[in-house]
């Protein structure tokens, strides 16, 4: 009956089983432990060891996991890289770094964000990931943002990733931005990352933005990164913007990165612009971009902006580039902003090029912008064509813009279309910018169509610029007066 009645009732089996349960609750929050099994998928363990590291879901704050096969774990001390990494590590364990989202303090992990390559060349060619790290090739923090590469170029050709970091090629700290290429040139061709950094060839502060190419030209060909380096070609000084070639002319055709350089074929600096041609005359045909050379034809200082021609007319028909040089024609210094002529007349057929010159008529100088208009005062009501003269009814200056009209005033109220000639009525040359009306006014009141002819009724060359009208007049009342 007891008999029965213990077996009934087992006690102590019912007891086992309410603290196997109860124990199995308590195990899931058990701070401190050891599970040597590791067979809890759902403790959560403070302390502990973990040898087979088989537990997906524990989070750890310190810990061995030699085997590094929990991806959930969170350490503070370890080994373990966190988040999405590929770390490089000086200390910790965890050979084989497998726990992405380990969370460290104290160890080698990266923080943050990163994409860490190493010795090998970061490949996120338009990436933005921020990165803070230390990196084992260089052996402290690279910086909060970085792509660092090493030995080997870094081949993020339009990269906006900014980094901080310290080269172990240069041995220094090459600054808050930057992209290192140490011997091998820069090969961004339309980077524009900013860079500082001390270039191992030229043993030196390149400057805080640099795109170093060393002995190599830089073939950067419509770059705009701007540029401060000391060139070994020239041993000194570019500038703060350059782009050197050294003995090879600059075929940037089109570029408009400024420059300052010394030319070893001018032997002298060039100026804070250039681009530099040497003996053969600057083909750039739609170039804007500003400089100041000595040109060998001429044998002086052409000035700080210049295309030199030489002998040879400019050909740069649409050009806009200001120039100011020394016309053989002239024999004297043109002004600032000239396009000479000399003794072959100037292709630049919609130029709008200003000059500033000397007058065969007034013999004295016109002023820097110019269009002479003679003996006839300019009636042009609301014209904003600006100009200076010396005008011969008035026998004084008129102002600094103009627009030649003849004996007859000029109708063009807003014409634009300047021109150079050489005038019947006035015997002379007018100028390189004109409107030629000849005996008879012009009607092409809003005309900007220029044109370069030989009139038949002047007999000679109008000039570059001109709108003729022939032996036909746009007759006005008082046209059979002339």
């Amino acid at each position: 009956m007891n008999f029965v009645c213990r077996n009934s009732i087992r006690p102590f089996s019912g007891y086992a089983l309410l603290k196997r349960e109860f124990g199995t609750k308590l195990k899931q929050a058990i701070k401190v432990g050891t599970d040597p099994t590791g067979t809890d998928p759902n403790a959560r363990k403070v302390i502990g060891t973990d040898p087979k590291g088989t537990d997906p879901n524990a989070g750890k704050v310190i810990g061995t996991d030699p085997k590094g096969t929990d991806p959930n774990a969170r350490k503070v001390v370890g080994t373990d890289p966190k988040g999405f990494a590929i770390c490089t590590k000086i200390i910790g364990t965890d050979p084989k770094g497998t726990d992405p989202n380990a969370r460290k303090v104290v160890g080698t992990d990266p923080k943050g964000f990163a994409i860490c390559t190493g010795r090998i060349p970061n490949e996120l060619h338009g990436s933005k990931a921020p990165t803070r790290w230390t990196c084992e090739m260089h052996e402290r923090l690279l910086g909060e943002f970085a792509i660092c590469t090493g030995r080997i170029p870094n081949e993020l050709h339009s990269s906006k990733a900014p980094t901080r970091w310290t080269c172990e090629m240069h041995e220094r700290l090459l600054g808050e931005f930057a992209i290192c290429t140490g011997r091998i040139p820069n090969e961004l061709h339309s980077s524009k990352a900013p860079t500082r950094w001390t270039c191992e060839m030229h043993e030196r502060l390149l400057g805080e933005f640099a795109i170093c190419t060393g002995r190599i030209p830089n073939e950067l060909h419509s770059s705009k990164a701007p540029t401060r380096w000391t060139c070994e070609m020239h041993e000194r000084l570019l500038g703060e913007f350059a782009i050197c070639t050294g003995r090879i002319p600059n075929e940037l055709h089109s570029s408009k990165a400024p420059t300052r350089w010394t030319c070893e074929m001018h032997e002298r600096l060039l100026g804070e612009f250039a681009i530099c041609t040497g003996r053969i005359p600057n083909e750039l045909h739609s170039s804007k971009a500003p400089t100041r050379w000595t040109c060998e034809m001429h044998e002086r200082l052409l000035g700080e902006f210049a295309i030199c021609t030489g002998r040879i007319p400019n050909e740069l028909h649409s050009s806009k580039a200001p120039t100011r040089w020394t016309c053989e024609m002239h024999e004297r210094l043109l002004g600032e902003f000239a396009i000479c002529t000399g003794r072959i007349p100037n292709e630049l057929h919609s130029s709008k090029a200003p000059t500033r010159w000397t007058c065969e008529m007034h013999e004295r100088l016109l002023g820097e912008f110019a269009i002479c208009t003679g003996r006839i005062p300019n009636e042009l009501h609301s014209s904003k064509a600006p100009t200076r003269w010396t005008c011969e009814m008035h026998e004084r200056l008129l102002g600094e813009f103009a627009i030649c009209t003849g004996r007859i005033p000029n109708e063009l109220h807003s014409s634009k279309a300047p021109t150079r000639w050489t005038c019947e009525m006035h015997e002379r040359l007018l100028g390189e910018f004109a409107i030629c009306t000849g005996r008879i006014p012009n009607e092409l009141h809003s005309s900007k169509a220029p044109t370069r002819w030989t009139c038949e009724m002047h007999e000679r060359l109008l000039g570059e610029f001109a709108i003729c009208t022939g032996r036909i007049p746009n007759q006005p009342p008082w046209f059979d007066e002339l």
